[in-house]
């Protein structure tokens, strides 16, 4: 089953490693993680660590420096809006419940 939204991860964490997206919107498709980390680099500025030796895995992460909070709101809503306009699709994967 494809799942076209933004995965979403605990609300405190600061990183997230699944699954590599296997297509975005504008029509890329990614063989592995390395070729996902690539296009979203340099298409939509945003910066993840590619694990495809253990995997293929890739790791979502938020690290910036912010005056205040609204300034981290900001931040994050400008996260928010460049993963949403690159239109990932993910291949859904159901994670082991931990015990």
């Amino acid at each position: 089953m494809l799942a076209d939204s933004i995965v979403r991860c605990p609300a405190a964490a600061t990183s997230c490693i699944q699954k590599p997206p296997q297509a975005a919107a504008d029509g890329g498709s990614f063989d592995s993680a390395e070729a996902a980390s690539q296009y979203l680099i340099t298409q939509h500025s945003i910066v993840t660590v590619p694990w495809d030796d253990a995997g293929p895995y890739i790791r979502f992460s938020v690290t910036y420096e912010a005056a205040d909070e609204g300034a981290e709101d900001a931040l994050m809503a400008e996260s928010q809006k460049r993963l949403q306009s690159a239109g990932l699709t993910f291949l859904y994967v159901a994670w082991p419940r931990m015990r």
